[in-house]
Parts: structure tokens; sequence; C-alpha cells
């Protein structure tokens, strides 16, 4: 599944760093990514049965606020199961496509869904054709985004980290 996240991925030339939160053998520094996400840096999906949203065709929901920063997303399994069932498409291949879809709101900072591509609002049968087929993914101007707003927040948390008179500079 993470494998394909990561090529979802890849066009826009953003890595992912995977850390699983309930593994016992995480160092002290991945412990604190998982407990401190920051935005556009450390992010948590949780994969969960039910949920807070109550429409039965929300796969998931990234809770972001006003100025569209957020860290958390929820995948809800549960109604997943159903399109699998209902649809006879591969669970592995939906959950990626879905987990890339929530990371894809909270990394363009909760643009609105796109028309087509792995960014829709709804799952459809042309969208579930086209994930098992591998010919889903973020469009061009998606891509850019993220990566611009990727950097943006790169270059703060650099500048936050070298200001005079922190840490004895």
């Amino acid at each position: 599944m993470q494998g394909r996240v990561d090529e979802l991925f890849a066009p826009s030339r953003i890595a992912i760093r995977w850390l699983r939160g309930g593994d016992p053998g995480r160092t002290v520094e991945e412990r604190w990514a998982c407990e401190h996400p920051e935005v556009l840096q450390t992010v948590v999906i949780r994969w969960m049965k039910g949920g807070l949203v109550t429409s039965p065709n929300e796969l998931g929901e990234a809770f972001l606020d006003a100025d569209g920063r957020g860290v958390i997303a929820d995948l809800f399994l549960d109604k997943m199961e159903r399109i699998k069932t209902a649809r006879e498409v591969n669970f592995t291949v939906l959950l990626a496509h879905l987990t890339a879809h929530e990371l894809g709101h909270l990394l363009l900072g909760g643009e609105p869904h796109s028309v087509s591509g792995l960014m829709e609002g709804k799952v459809n049968e042309e969208a579930l054709r086209k994930m098992m087929q591998g010919n889903l993914g973020f469009s061009p101007a998606e891509q850019k985004r993220m990566r611009a707003r990727m950097k943006a927040a790169e270059v703060s948390a650099t500048l936050a980290r070298h200001r005079p008179g922190q840490f004895g500079k």
C-alpha cells in the first residue's frame, strides 16, 4: 500500500517517510514526530472503522483550519470495505488511492475537490477503473502547488530554527 502511495506522489517529487505510530521499535525521534506532527512536515493518517462523518459516501476526512493547515486525516475502512465488496476491487489499491487523496488535502491546503483525477470528490465507476489500472493521479497544477507549499514550509522551519537568540546563537 505504501509503495503505491509513494508512486502517486513521485511525479510531484514528494518523498514520504512512513512511520508507524504503534511500532514498539521506534526511535525517540520517530515517537516525537508521531506525537507532535507539524504542518507539511509530519502528518497523521488514521485508518479506522467509522468516524465522525455521518454521510455514507464520505470515505475520509482531512482536518484543516481556516488557513488550510492541518496534520490529521482519517480514512474509514468500513466504508472502503463496502466498496470493495460491492464493486469487487482490490482493497489495497483502493486504500492507497484514498490515503493519497487525504494526504493531498493536507498538502494542498484545503483546496476543493477537482472535477477529475485523484482529487475528485466522488469515487465513481470511472475513478475505480482508473485506480485499478494505475491511471489516476494528481494533476500537474496540484503537483506544483504541493511542491510550493512544502518548499515554503521548509524555508519557514529553517528560519525558525536559526533565529538569533534561540539556543545560544
